[in-house]
């Protein structure tokens, strides 16, 4: 009686070469193909249909390697399994975690590449070199699920203990990117990595606010700006007017400004607050600015106050401080020399956040927050103005008038909200 499985040896199957199916049993064959190309198949019927499952060639596994193969096929199909089906949901999961898989320089760039679009190019610039200089020769390499914390720790310690500052914001960027890489699916660790501030101990390092000018010397300082005429001094003085941030009066655009409504409109992606919020500022401005503005708009061009058809140097503002002999003093301390001169002015305190464009109250509070109270802002801006230009009040201090005052104090149910419209 023939045998109906095992019927093939391994030395028939080197010898045959007649193309087609060769049968050894149990669903197993030796498969030839016309060019003389030989692989091993497993035949087999569920549920009423044919299957060929292939087996892989006879270059890769002899006939006794094939056998086992076969069984482990039969048997998925005794457990109700279709091999062809569970192959295939084994070749997605593999491509799958494939494409999951990251490492960490790669990683970091697709973060930028996503997330930079309303960065300025000197902040795309100085976060992608951060990343270069300090953590791409211990991380770089490595797939993100591998960076453990002690890898971390290795990356940052000498520029902890060196440099807190730089440290502790890259360590905060670094968290951001692990964070965004778990929120789109890829495959990292059950825990930050990063989360090791609490590891790398106290340095004793403690934050130095930027130095300011007090408020009665900026008249004087406004003096000497005014005997400058260079773009430079006046984005200095729209600064100073504004209480904007250094990057606002250096960014600011012609299109921004609106003439007739004597406002400054600040979109969300050139304000600070506004990048977290995706809402922008208005800044009323007062006489003096509007006279500067004026005769910006009317040089034409696409920046307020341009260097050769480009936007002024980040350091502009800065060097400028330094050229006219105010070596302590820093472009951004101006803004607490205008929050100071509120305080003695008697400005009440949300109306001078909303001029300095901070945001008021935590979420819930701003979800009822609904105007910026543009109008009853344009007395204080007006005031400190006066102030600026040199004509004094009440031991140096201009103080606003009654109408002023009430206009400014009277907040009703429709509270402050610094980085959204009022609603006409």
């Amino acid at each position: 009686m023939p045998r109906l499985i095992e019927r093939l040896t391994q030395h028939q199957v080197n010898a045959i070469s007649k193309p087609g199916l060769h049968a050894d049993g149990g669903g197993l064959y030796l498969q030839v193909t016309p060019s003389g190309t030989k692989s091993w198949a497993l035949l087999y019927s569920m549920l009423g249909k044919s299957y060929q499952a292939g087996l892989g060639s006879t270059d890769l596994f002899n006939l006794r390697e094939a056998r086992e193969r076969a069984r482990a096929g039969q048997q998925q199909i005794r457990d109700g399994v279709n091999p062809i089906a569970s192959r295939r949901a084994q070749l997605a999961t593999a491509k799958l975690e494939a494409a999951q898989q990251i490492r960490w320089r790669p990683a970091v760039e697709k973060y930028i590449e996503t997330n930079s679009k309303p960065w300025s190019e000197n902040y795309r610039h100085g976060f992608r070199a951060a990343f270069e200089r300090h953590t791409y020769l211990i991380l770089g390499r490595l797939d993100v699920d591998a960076i453990t914390q002690e890898a971390a720790l290795r990356c940052f310690k000498e520029l902890w203990d060196s440099r807190p500052p730089t440290a502790a914001k890259l360590l905060r960027d670094c968290r951001k990117v692990w964070d965004w890489l778990r929120k789109c699916g890829y495959k990292v660790g059950p825990t930050d990595p990063f989360d090791i501030k609490h590891r790398l101990g106290d340095t004793g390092h403690r934050t130095k606010h930027r130095e300011a000018m007090h408020y009665r010397l900026v008249p004087t300082y406004l003096q000497k700006l005014r005997m400058l005429d260079d773009i430079e001094a006046r984005a200095a003085e729209m600064l100073i007017l504004c209480a904007c941030r250094p990057i606002e009066a250096i960014r600011a655009k012609i299109a921004d400004i609106d003439l007739e409504g004597r406002v400054w409109a600040i979109d969300a992606e050139d304000y600070k607050t506004g990048r977290k919020t995706g809402q922008g500022i208005r800044i009323p401005l007062s006489a003096r600015a509007l006279e500067i503005v004026r005769q910006r708009v009317e040089a034409g061009g696409e920046w307020l106050f341009p260097k050769a058809g480009r936007a002024l140097a980040d350091d502009a503002l800065l060097r400028l401080l330094r050229s006219i002999g105010e070596a302590s003093a820093t472009a951004h301390g101006f803004r607490s020399s205008f929050a100071d001169w509120c305080g003695d002015a008697g400005v009440p305190g949300e109306l001078r956040e909303l001029s300095l464009g901070h945001t008021i109250g935590d979420a819930t509070q701003q979800a009822y927050l609904r105007s910026d109270l543009l109008e009853r802002r344009r007395p204080i801006m007006e005031a400190w103005s006066t102030h600026c230009s040199g004509r004094l009040k009440a031991d140096n201090v201009v103080v606003l008038d009654a109408e002023a005052r009430k206009d400014a104090t009277s907040l009703d149910e429709t509270q402050v909200r610094p980085d959204t419209a009022e609603t006409a």
